[in-house]
């Protein structure tokens, strides 16, 4: 296997997979504390600026530690986006 498949490999698995389970976690204890929409507007704002800067990576340094944050980005959004659509629209409807 050459270095740029092994590349690839760890940025599209284990640098998003790992960061996204562990802020899912942290999201749905976050979600029950503080508001829902403001939680998924700090992740909206670390997803975008996460994109912009892998944008302009230079190095496979910035692209993986971009592609952490945007793990950690996605975790910390679909915790309180399904909350929230299940109190918008609950099941007896």
């Amino acid at each position: 296997m050459d270095v740029a498949t092994k590349n690839y490999g760890i940025l599209t698995g284990p640098a998003v997979i790992v960061p996204l389970i562990i802020s899912s976690l942290l999201a749905g204890a976050a979600s029950e504390a503080y508001s829902r929409k403001w939680i998924m507007c700090a992740s909206i704002i670390g997803f975008s600026v996460s994109v912009i800067v892998n944008g302009y990576a230079m190095n496979f340094a910035t692209v993986l530690a971009m592609r952490i944050v945007l793990g950690f980005a996605l975790g910390f959004f679909v915790p309180p986006a399904v909350s929230l659509i299940c109190d918008y629209f609950p099941p007896n409807r």
